[in-house]
C-alpha cells in the first residue's frame, strides 16, 4: 500500500468553482502531483498549498509541507495616446497618414521591463503593428483602408498591450478614422 496526498489552497476564493472540480484540479487532491487550471486565483492574491502525507505505516509517518503563492497582477494603468505623427487627431489618409500610438507611465508589481505590443483591427483584420521586448513603448504606423464592410465608416481599432514578463498584460484601444 502506498502513501495517501491531501492537497489544498487557503484560503479557497469565494468566487471560484470548488477547489475539488476536476475543472480546477484536472490531476485532483489526493495524488502525489497537483495542477490547478490557469486563472483559476485571481490576480494579486495571496494562498497558501499544502500537502499532507501519510506513508504507508499509518498515522506514524504522517507529513506536511506548505508553500505561499502569490499572484502576478498585470501592469497598472498608464496612458496611452494615439494621434498622427506630428500630434494631431487620429484621422488621415489610408496607407499615406503616419500615426503614433504612445504609451506611459505603465508600472508592474514585480517587473521593471515591460513589453508592448501594438496592433489594428478592423473587424475582419488584425495587423502586428510592432512589438519590443523593452522600450519602445511607441509605434509609428500607416494603416489600411478598414476591409470590413460592417465597421463604422473608416474606423480602425489600435490596441496596445502591455505585457510583464509572467505574461499578465493589460490592454488599450484608440480609435483612428481612415478615409481613402
Amino acid at each position: 500500500v502506498g502513501a495517501t496526498y491531501a492537497w489544498s489552497i487557503e484560503p479557497w476564493p469565494a468566487s471560484a468553482p470548488p477547489f475539488t472540480d476536476p475543472a480546477v484540479s484536472p490531476l485532483g487532491v489526493d495524488g502525489p502531483d497537483f495542477v490547478l487550471a490557469p486563472g483559476v486565483l485571481p490576480p494579486g492574491g495571496r494562498f497558501v498549498a499544502k500537502v499532507t502525507v501519510q506513508g504507508p505505516g499509518g498515522p506514524e509517518e504522517v507529513g506536511s509541507a506548505a508553500a505561499s503563492i502569490v499572484m502576478n497582477l498585470p501592469p497598472s494603468p498608464g496612458t496611452c495616446a494615439l494621434t498622427t505623427a506630428d500630434g494631431a487627431e487620429p484621422a488621415g489618409k489610408s496607407l499615406e497618414t503616419l500615426f503614433r500610438v504612445d504609451c506611459s507611465g505603465w508600472k508592474d508589481d514585480v517587473d521593471t521591463e515591460l513589453s508592448f505590443a501594438f496592433d489594428y483591427r478592423d473587424g475582419q483584420t488584425t495587423q502586428l503593428l510592432s512589438a519590443a521586448v523593452r522600450s519602445p513603448s511607441f509605434a509609428d504606423f500607416v494603416l489600411p483602408a478598414p476591409t470590413n464592410a460592417s465597421t463604422a465608416a473608416g474606423a480602425i481599432h489600435v490596441v496596445a498591450t502591455i505585457s510583464d514578463k509572467a505574461g499578465a498584460t493589460t490592454t488599450w484601444e484608440g480609435v483612428a478614422t481612415i478615409t481613402d
